[in-house]
């Protein structure tokens, strides 16, 4: 029977952490929608009580009602810090699951021969990286002995050969399929941004034009500009998914080639050192990818990412393709 590991099978902490960071996610696009949403039917709304003026006074308070709404949205948005909290927690998540890995694979200090250092040592590394996130929210303190998953500790007694095996499906395959499913998915949510920017800009225009044609002066060119604001916010999420889009796509064609280099280097019987290469490879570049992702997320940095965009795509094609064979042979 062959042993498979998955994200279940991780530590508590990576669950805990994943979980967290997928509800704080889901908190913060909500209320971007909320006030992003509140400020175009604020605009409109302000711009129809020009035009009707019988219901004047009704369309204004409304307007001003979803405009409470929307800043109490971002006010919260703001103040909860969902944004820091999600980006932290799927830090944490990531670095879990990759430590968790080189713990199953053996790897340096996470010795095969020294069973009880090695948990020790990765109950202590799993707290230490909850204390240097600052993550308090997913709670931290004297490191206790994790509980290992059966599938986990299964792959660890395994051969070397064995364990190869594993880590290659359920690490490796596993990192490209969502690298490679990312980078599609990021090419709709830059479209869909496109959008916002396309339509926030056109109904600033027809909002600008019916102030003038009403001739009112009472709040002049602040109605069209409030309208126009989700465009400014929709370009900027817009080239902030082109850049996560361009990322994804080259770490899932980092490790395509770490792989493809592998296989000729191990040959059929690859020594322990040999695998435990390949495992540093792997982990530095998912970790790199990590590191950069909350970089872009925080806007501390904002390097280009140099790539072969043809290359690239062909890649990410084949990653795709090979997910579907498999899926449909099983």
């Amino acid at each position: 029977m062959t042993v498979k590991i998955d994200d279940s099978d991780m530590p508590n902490l990576f669950a805990r952490a994943d979980e967290e960071a997928v509800s704080r996610q889901r908190r913060h696009v909500a209320l971007q929608i909320v006030y992003l949403a509140g400020t175009v039917v604020v605009a409109l709304l302000e711009a129809i009580s020009l035009v009707v003026e019988s219901n004047e006074s009704t369309y204004f308070a409304i307007g001003i009602g979803v405009l409470v709404v929307a800043t109490v949205a971002f006010l919260f948005d703001y103040w909860s810090e969902s944004a820091g909290k999600w980006q932290h927690s799927r830090r944490v998540a990531e670095t879990a699951k990759s430590m968790s890995w080189l713990y199953v694979m053996g790897w340096g200090d996470y010795s095969i021969d020294d069973e009880h250092q090695s948990r020790s040592l990765l109950s202590r590394r799993l707290n230490q990286t909850v204390q240097l996130e600052e993550a308090e929210w997913l709670g931290f303190g004297e490191p206790e002995q994790i509980e290992l998953s059966e599938p986990m500790s299964k792959v660890r007694a395994l051969d070397d050969s064995g364990r190869l095996e594993v880590y290659r499906r359920d690490r490796i395959l596993d990192q490209q399929r969502y690298f490679a499913d990312r980078h599609r998915q990021l090419r709709l949510k830059w479209l869909a941004m496109m959008w916002l920017t396309g339509a926030s800009l056109l109904a600033a225009l027809i909002i600008g034009i019916v102030v003038l044609v009403s001739d009112s002066t009472e709040f002049g060119l602040i109605i069209p500009l409030l309208a126009a604001a989700p465009a400014f916010i929709g370009w900027s999420e817009a080239r902030r998914y082109k850049q996560f889009r361009e990322t994804y796509g080259e770490t899932a064609g980092a490790l395509v080639r770490i792989e493809r280099s592998a296989e000729i280097r191990l040959g059929s019987s690859p020594s322990r050192d040999e695998i435990l290469r390949l495992v540093e490879d792997i982990e530095r570049t998912i970790a790199d990818e990590n590191v950069s992702w909350l970089a872009r997320q925080t806007g501390e940095f904002a390097e280009d990412v140099r790539f072969t965009r043809q290359a690239t795509d062909e890649i990410i094609e084949e990653i795709l393709e090979n997910a579907e064979r498999e899926e449909s042979a099983e």
